[in-house]
């Protein structure tokens, strides 16, 4: 299994109107989905996820996301490596299927694969 590359980056911000503005409205990306607490941009084929957070002392302010092929088989690839991953993967509803570890530094990195999630009604 190898990684494809970046997928996207996490930046924790304080106030999460005026950094999507800023991206949006200065760097040219696109909006792609929002909430009341993160805003998903485009750039090309890169993401951009701006989430509420602070620069609080401790606490990490850097999500890295890196695309895989196939993210089962490399999570059991780098389990059988020696890595201790935080969870299996698992379906998020917005459209990937992923898992986290940490860097022996303790930076958390997401890997990503892309599938179709079942609409739900309503």
């Amino acid at each position: 299994m190898t990684i494809r590359g970046l997928y996207s980056a996490t930046l924790f911000v304080e106030d999460l109107d005026r950094t999507a503005d800023f991206y949006v409205d200065v760097l040219g990306f696109e909006p792609e989905t929002r909430s009341d607490r993160a805003r998903m941009l485009r750039a090309g084929e890169f993401r951009l996820l701006l989430h509420v957070g602070g620069s609080t002392p401790g606490e990490q302010n850097l999500h890295l996301h890196l695309a895989v092929d196939d993210v089962d088989a490399f999570h059991r690839e780098v389990s059988a490596r020696g890595a201790a991953p935080e969870a299996p993967p698992e379906t998020k509803p917005w459209g990937l299927r992923s898992f986290e570890l940490r860097d022996p530094s303790g930076y958390l990195w997401e890997f990503v694969q892309e599938v179709e999630v079942a609409k739900t009604p309503g």
